[in-house]
């Protein structure tokens, strides 16, 4: 038997119908708490307590004072998978990492087929703040995960976009197993595969990850998409397996001087 909706749920998703019929973008203001009950025909009570319920879902989000915005994650739960509740949050953390091993280089062949020019500055920004910060040896850990959503937004594929927090909380539960020496070598990559999605030229073959090498523990690896010819593709390496970046990428790093920051110090 199927249960009846209260009528706060069903005020709810008269709300979120539109939302969705008036393309409501993250950060836009919906009408206010009295356009909204003369609307739809119900009190403030019930009003405020479907609100509560889109912001329960991350659709919504009020401000006090202020009024009702679009939430910024648009309807995405914070822990969609429910990671937070497994008891072996290791084993969390490996198989993330496998997923991104998977995920990165597709998607990155994908952002390649049809970036904006837009895209290729917004990713040009972020790199420059990357290289700056570890140049003068700072964590960048939130510009290397703004890296990822813009990528993520380059494929133009909605699902692709919705699995970016899977892919950025992967990096999260990396960072405190990395040196400055890993966002080196890091900020280097991704220049190359900036490159390689500036050129259109990251065509969607199918890669191989490299074997990583039998050194050192599994959290000495780095798994990080590299450009390697027309490809876009992951490679793994040991933290002192990788001295030379052109031996280690395959790349020309006079192939991507078009970049504005001097990589050579990288």
């Amino acid at each position: 038997m199927v249960k009846e909706k209260t009528l706060a749920e069903q005020t709810a998703d008269a709300i979120k119908q539109i939302i969705q019929q008036n393309n409501y973008e993250a950060g836009q203001k919906l009408p206010t708490e009295k356009e909204l009950t003369d609307f739809l025909g119900v009190g403030r009570n019930t009003l405020r307590e479907a609100l509560r319920i889109l912001q329960s879902r991350n659709i919504v989000t009020i401000r006090q004072g202020s009024g009702t915005y679009i939430s910024e994650k648009y309807g995405v739960p914070d822990d969609p998978f429910g990671f937070e509740m497994l008891p072996d949050h290791e084993k969390v953390r490996k198989d993330i990492l496998e997923i991104l091993t998977i995920m990165e280089p597709e998607a990155a062949a994908l952002a390649a087929e049809h970036r904006t020019k837009n895209d290729i500055e917004r990713l040009e920004e972020v790199l420059e703040t990357m290289a700056y910060k570890v140049e003068h040896e700072q964590e960048c850990l939130d510009e290397e995960c703004r890296f990822y959503e813009i990528i993520a937004e380059a494929t133009q594929n909605i699902v692709i976009e919705r699995m970016t927090p899977l892919m950025t909380r992967g990096i999260r539960y990396f960072a405190s197993t990395l040196t400055m020496k890993d966002f080196k070598y890091g900020v280097r990559n991704y220049y190359s595969v900036l490159e390689g999605i500036r050129r259109q030229r990251a065509s969607r073959i199918k890669s191989e990850p490299s074997e990583p090498k039998k050194t050192g523990s599994q959290n000495d690896k780095r798994n990080i998409v590299c450009t390697v010819g027309n490809a876009v593709k992951t490679s793994s390496c040991a933290q002192d397996d990788c001295q030379d970046q052109a031996a280690y990428s395959g790349t020309d790093m006079h192939d991507i001087s078009a970049c504005k920051i001097d990589r050579a110090k990288y």
